[in-house]
């Protein structure tokens, strides 16, 4: 989510634009998940952080510049995504490394997988031109974070839906199900476990 303020732009250069733009520029909105992540009994906080691999800085802030430049701003600072518990027995969980504006859903799930601990549902914010996305589940086990689940998703489903609660659901037979997209591009409904990474 971005909270934008506008600037006037002078120059073409994307440097130069950044130095303008700096003190209105639009406001990284970062996400603050809670849960019982390690199965303490304790509930844990994990922060959003993005930050350039290039010179170390957390990026908070966006240029106002027009999408295309975006993309190529935010590419040349190589950004680096990850959430960040309080707790340091929780490692760190490295989301990407790619261009990304951080992260555009995430949700505490719950125990999806019995072990104990509550897993995350993230998606996220890519930069690029696309609808197309993937909806991915990370479970802490005892040799760290792993990917447990990834399913196909559409960014207007978040966007499109002031009510959305969330990719994952229970059928009346209490199994979990997931609202994904079949191999024609068709909105579907399929167990969670045929999406499942490891056992």
């Amino acid at each position: 989510m971005l909270i934008v303020v506008s600037c006037k732009h002078i120059s073409t250069d994307l440097e130069e634009q950044e130095e303008v733009c700096i003190n209105n520029s639009s406001f990284l909105f970062k996400q603050l998940i809670t849960g019982d992540f390690d199965g303490d009994g304790v509930a844990d906080k994990m922060n959003e952080v993005l930050f350039s691999s290039i010179d170390s800085q957390s990026i908070d802030m966006l240029p106002n510049l027009d999408y295309d430049s975006l993309i190529m701003w935010i590419s040349q600072k190589e950004p680096v995504l990850y959430l960040k518990s309080d707790n340091l027995n929780i490692p760190d969980l490295q989301l990407t490394s790619q261009p990304s504006f951080g992260i555009l859903w995430i949700k505490n799930e719950g125990d999806l997988n019995q072990n104990g601990r509550d897993e995350i549902s993230v998606v996220i914010d890519w930069a690029d031109w696309s609808a197309l996305n993937h909806c991915v589940i990370y479970s802490l086990e005892k040799d760290g974070w792993r990917k447990w689940v990834d399913f196909p998703i559409r960014e207007w489903q978040i966007h499109d839906n002031p009510d959305f609660n969330g990719f994952i659901m229970m059928n009346d037979k209490e199994e979990y199900e997931v609202l994904t997209f079949d191999e024609e591009g068709i909105e579907t409904i399929q167990k969670l476990q045929h999406f499942v990474k490891f056992q």
